[in-house]
C-alpha cells in the first residue's frame, strides 16, 4: 500500500527534515499511501495505524461542517488546497492535534487522477496559545463591562435620589450649567414645593411620607417628561429644567398640569392624603 515518492519529491523530504513539516500522499480514494519519517517524530502518530485511511474518516469529519464541506468538495474536484485545518486526537493521551495541511493533485502521464501529495504541519501550539487569548480577551471584556456596570452604578448613585430616582440636587446643578452653556436665552425653571408635606410626615409617619414624595415624583416625572427632567433637590422641593424651545406659555401650563395631577389624592395603607403644591417659575433670558 505504501509507495515510494520520486526522487525529486526524495530531495524535498530531506531539505524538510530540518523542519517540522512532514509530506504525505494519498490515492485516487483520497486513502493515505505514504508519511514522511518526520510526521512521526512531529505528531508521535505511527504511519502504519493510519495508512489506508481517508483523512475525513481519520479526523470523524461530519458533512454538515462548512470547512470539512468545503474541502471535501475541492478533493472530489481534484482542486488544489492550501491551509486547511482539522484535528484528530493523539494516540499517546486522547489530547487534540491540530495540523494544518497543503495538497497538489497528482495525474499520471494520460491525465488521469492518482491522489494527492501535500504537507502536514503541526498548529496544536499555535491554536492553544490562540484559544488561551481568546480566553484571556473574554475574561477582560467581561472584567470591562463589570467595570463599566459598577461605573455606570456609582455614577447613578451619585446623581440619582434613591428614594424617587430623580436626578438629585448635583445632577440638577451639573444639568443646569450645561443648560445655561448650550441653552440660553431659551431656558426655563420651574421650582415645585409639596404643600402639607410636613403634617403627612409628622402625622402619618415617614413611610406615608415616602409613598407621597414617590407618587409626586412619578406625576412630576409624566408632565414633564416630553419638555424638560425632574429632579428632587430637597426634601419635599423638586426642579424642572426646561432646556429646549422653552417659551413662557409652555412653562405656565406646565405649571398649570403640576398644580391639576397634584390636586388627585394618593392613597397608603388605606389612607387617601392630598397634597398641593406650589409653583415657581424663572425665565431666562439669563
Amino acid at each position: 500500500m505504501t509507495s515510494a515518492p520520486d526522487n525529486t519529491f526524495r530531495n524535498l523530504e530531506d531539505f524538510a527534515g530540518i523542519a517540522s513539516d512532514w509530506f504525505w500522499e494519498t490515492d485516487a480514494d483520497h486513502r493515505f499511501t505514504y508519511f514522511s519519517d518526520r510526521m512521526e517524530l512531529v505528531t508521535q502518530i505511527k504511519p502504519s495505524s493510519i495508512l489506508g485511511i481517508r483523512r475525513d474518516t481519520l479526523a470523524k469529519a461530519k458533512s454538515a461542517d462548512p470547512k470539512w464541506r468545503k474541502h471535501l468538495d475541492d478533493l472530489q474536484a481534484h482542486r488544489p488546497f492550501r491551509n486547511f485545518e482539522y484535528t484528530i486526537n493523539r494516540q499517546t493521551d486522547g489530547s487534540p492535534l491540530w495540523m494544518r495541511i497543503a495538497g497538489q493533485p497528482l495525474f499520471d502521464k494520460d491525465g488521469r487522477f492518482i491522489g494527492y501529495r501535500g504537507t502536514g504541519h503541526d498548529v496544536t501550539r499555535e491554536k492553544e496559545i490562540i484559544s488561551r487569548l481568546m480566553e484571556t480577551n473574554a475574561a477582560l471584556a467581561d472584567r470591562n463591562r463589570e467595570l463599566d456596570e459598577a461605573r455606570s452604578a456609582i455614577e447613578r448613585t451619585a446623581n440619582e435620589d434613591p428614594l424617587t430616582k430623580l436626578g438629585n440636587r448635583r445632577a440638577f446643578e451639573r444639568d443646569l450649567q450645561n443648560a445655561l452653556d448650550i441653552a440660553r436665552p431659551e431656558i426655563a425653571l420651574l421650582h415645585i414645593d409639596l404643600d402639607r408635606f410636613k403634617w403627612i410626615n409628622d402625622t402619618l409617619g415617614h413611610p406615608a411620607g415616602d409613598a407621597v414624595l414617590i407618587a409626586a415624583a412619578d406625576r412630576i416625572s409624566d408632565v414633564s417628561r416630553d419638555v424638560g427632567r425632574a429632579y428632587r433637590v430637597g426634601g419635599d422641593e423638586f426642579m424642572i429644567i426646561i432646556a429646549r424651545n422653552a417659551s413662557s406659555d409652555l412653562a405656565h401650563w406646565i405649571g398649570d398640569q403640576m398644580i391639576e395631577t397634584m390636586a388627585e389624592p394618593i392613597r397608603h395603607s388605606g389612607h387617601r392624603t392630598t397634597v398641593g403644591v406650589s409653583v415657581g417659575i424663572a425665565l431666562g433670558d439669563i
